[in-house]
């Protein structure tokens, strides 16, 4: 499914969730390195929606106390109920577009 994509929105709370990752050794690759690996099955680009819509997004969601992931979800929710990938069983429990 990736690979059919014109090109991936990555939001710009996981690239700090990547750094997060990486600064706590969980982690091999930087964030850089990680959308560069990326980039060699589809292009990759930052969502640019406006952050006040993902942040009336994010006022909708009440299932999560973690504000990465209410973030990245409110994103993909701004940006028309997005497919969203995550492999995080809360967010593909409560986000209708998520995929794994």
């Amino acid at each position: 499914m990736i690979a059919e994509c014109e090109i991936l929105l990555i939001s710009p709370m996981t690239i700090y969730e990547l750094k997060a990752v990486y600064r706590n050794k969980r982690m091999e690759k930087t964030p850089a390195e990680v959308l560069l690996a990326l980039e060699t099955f589809v292009r990759v680009g930052i969502c640019t929606i406006p952050y006040v819509a993902v942040a009336m997004s994010v006022a909708q969601i009440d299932w999560t106390s973690d504000p990465g992931d209410a973030l990245i979800v409110g994103q993909a929710m701004a940006n028309g109920n997005a497919p969203l990938i995550a492999s995080d069983r809360m967010i593909r429990a409560n986000y209708a577009a998520a995929i794994w």
